[in-house]
């Protein structure tokens, strides 16, 4: 047997026994790899980390501000909202009157995202980029990377924009 296969080999053990283990072993087990995944993943980015289909964020915006660059960026990948609902702050509770904003989009070929921002502070917010449990990392990382740019056009002087 060739040192490569060996490896491979014990690779595919690793992971079945993972598997295995995250079945027989319940919770602890099960929450161990996508903690770790997601750790891997914000050490990659520095800013954001995946995780379960969704990516998650913070940036620096105020809600509003966001709020309008998520429409604008809806409107420039051309994504159609089929909902877009504010869940507001239960009575008591401290903060902004709307907790956070849900946008459900889609394309021509069905559901695609559903966007959720959520102030932090008067310039922090909370946004996250779900595509479903088994969705396109691919297209959640590229919208949020739009999100994000949308947001610094909106930040340049009007003078410096070509």
């Amino acid at each position: 047997m060739s040192i490569a296969r060996d490896n491979r080999c014990r690779i595919l053990a690793a992971l079945g026994l993972a598997c295995a283990s995250a079945v027989a072993g319940g919770c602890i087990a099960a929450a161990a790899v996508p903690v770790i995944a997601a750790g891997a993943v914000a050490g990659e980015k520095g800013y954001a980390f995946w995780d379960s289909g969704t990516l998650k964020y913070v940036d620096e915006a105020s809600f509003e501000e966001m709020s309008s660059a998520v429409d604008a960026t809806n409107e420039r990948l051309a994504l159609v909202t089929e909902d877009r609902i504010d869940v507001p702050r239960k009575k008591g509770e401290q903060g902004a009157a709307i907790k956070r904003r849900v946008w459900t989009l889609s394309s021509d070929n069905g559901r695609v995202l559903e966007v959720t921002i959520a102030p932090i502070t008067e310039r922090m917010v909370s946004v996250s980029v779900e595509s479903g449990l088994l969705g396109s990392r691919p297209a959640a990382r590229m919208y949020a990377d739009r999100l994000k740019a949308e947001l610094e056009e909106r930040r340049m002087p009007v003078d410096s924009r070509s």
